[in-house]
């Protein structure tokens, strides 16, 4: 019954075409499969194209694109540059990880900071502020004027006359003090 079947009848190519030869047969694979009977997949990092100078990235094509290490360029970053390109360190800093995480680290270690100083010295500070605002709107003999004084102590005889002969006035009794 299988003496009428041929090697190519039973599909031995999964991605590809069979050939008969004259003692056997061979595979025309699909693009992107090798192998005797197309079963694996062409990987085209598989052979570093980008020689060690460079990372290999597969793509969806069949194809590789080489992303160049430092100092090389070109399509198997095969080309040593004699040109390097300056970057200024003002636009490094937000591309490159270790400026980032030195900008992170000393705005939490400032922000940490503030909070402690604040949580220190601001119950001192308010306290003082207080007191001073306190001191402001309290009125001072100073600030008392004169004449006033004189009026109420002027008034002092007239005041004792009007209590009766049982109180007495003398000019030396003083009912507070006041610095001039």
């Amino acid at each position: 019954m299988f003496c009428a079947l041929t090697l190519c009848e039973l599909e031995p190519c999964l991605f590809g075409q069979c050939q008969l030869t004259a003692t056997s047969y061979t595979c025309n694979c699909q693009a992107g499969y090798i192998g005797t009977t197309c079963d694996q997949k062409q990987r085209p990092c598989a052979d570093n194209p980008c020689e060690g100078r460079g990372e290999c990235v597969d793509k969806t094509d069949n194809t590789f694109l080489c992303r160049c290490h430092a100092w090389w360029e070109g399509h198997r970053c095969e080309h040593r540059m004699r040109h390097i390109p300056f970057k200024p360190l003002s636009e490094r800093m937000l591309q490159e990880p270790f400026w980032l995480g030195l900008i992170t680290v000393t705005v939490v270690l400032g922000i940490i900071g503030l909070v402690w100083c604040a949580k220190r010295h601001f119950p001192e500070k308010l306290e003082k502020l207080l007191a001073e605002e306190a001191d402001r709107n309290r009125p001072s003999a100073s600030q008392t004027p004169k004449h006033a004084l004189e009026l109420v102590v002027g008034c002092l005889p007239a005041l004792f006359d009007q209590l009766g002969s049982s109180t007495s006035y003398h000019p030396n009794w003083h009912l507070f003090s006041v610095e001039w």
